[in-house]
């Protein structure tokens, strides 16, 4: 979401601090990430009617980090992790001490990391992956939809992969996807079961071919409403738009992001007796690491 300040002392300390963070030579990471959170900080503060860094204090502060802690993800789904939430946590302190810095005053705000929790993330059973997998309406858009989401569960692919997914990639006659462009570098082959080969072949031989952009030698598996290759961030809108048309509502009450049906199939595999190396492979996790979740999500499903 992009946020714009109205307050002219606002405007003018968002871009001093900005200029200060680049002083600082901090790195690239930072001087994106500073900038980014402490607008949205202000832009909240201007939503409480706080115009002024004379306004700001504990209450607020404490408020905001409070609607941080509700506030969906927008690329991926889900809330916000505790460790996303320290970020701001570490800007509003280096925003604080560039008040300081311009000799301006600010009533104290004291500020603390919040400890990591053993939250475990928000899984699927089989039969709810299977409902809003079939709930997909019938027609093109509907048929693409049905392919996206039976690849993030039945091929356990990251979102990344699924919109990196080329036609050349799937092989119908062996059943087979061809994972080339992933997180870690290492390509893998995903078998497919034989409805998620069923509702691929059904989606590439119905529907895409009347998607594409005639005019361009589009290659991409999923295809956008404009023809070319569906952006990451219309996965995470495609699965709630789904999500929303369930008819359990226990299903449609969950917090679901694109990861959900990665952690649930990794989670009905382990359960059915597939070792962690087993899932860890088909998952493409470069270490065991990666992979040891699945047995504290066992105990709790199993």
């Amino acid at each position: 979401m992009k946020y714009t300040l109205q307050s002219d002392q606002f405007k003018r300390l968002l871009k001093g601090f900005t200029l200060e963070v680049k002083k600082d030579g901090r790195n690239e990471v930072a001087q994106y990430q500073y900038p980014k959170r402490i607008l949205e900080y202000l832009h909240f503060m201007e939503g409480n009617g706080v115009v002024s860094i004379a306004g700001i204090n504990q209450a607020n502060t404490d408020w905001f980090l409070k609607y941080l802690e509700n506030r969906p993800n927008e690329k991926k789904g889900g809330g916000l992790s505790t460790a996303y939430i320290n970020t701001f946590i570490n800007c509003i302190k280096a925003f604080v001490n560039y008040i300081h810095s311009e000799r301006l005053s600010i009533k104290p705000i004291q500020l603390r990391a919040k400890k990591g929790t053993s939250k475990l993330p928000v899984i699927l059973t089989k039969e709810e992956a299977v409902e809003i997998i079939e709930a997909t309406e019938e027609d093109i858009f509907g048929k693409r939809d049905k392919c996206l989401l039976i690849h993030l569960y039945g091929c356990g692919l990251r979102r990344s992969e699924l919109v990196r997914l080329d036609v050349a990639d799937i092989n119908l006659l062996n059943g087979q996807v061809h994972v080339r462009k992933t997180k870690n570098s290492r390509e893998r082959l995903v078998p497919m079961t034989t409805r998620t080969l069923e509702v691929v072949e059904q989606y590439i031989h119905g529907a895409r071919e009347l998607m594409v952009d005639g005019s361009a030698n589009e290659t991409a598996l999923l295809i956008s409403l404009r023809g070319g290759r569906l952006s990451k961030e219309s996965v995470i809108k495609r699965i709630q738009r789904t999500q929303a048309m369930c008819q359990n509502e226990t299903l449609r009450a969950k917090a679901i992001g694109v990861h959900t049906f990665r952690h649930s199939i990794g989670t009905h595999l382990y359960n059915q007796g597939f070792s962690l190396k087993s899932v860890a492979l088909f998952l493409g996790h470069q270490s065991l690491d990666s992979t040891q979740i699945y047995i504290q999500l066992n105990n709790l499903t199993a």
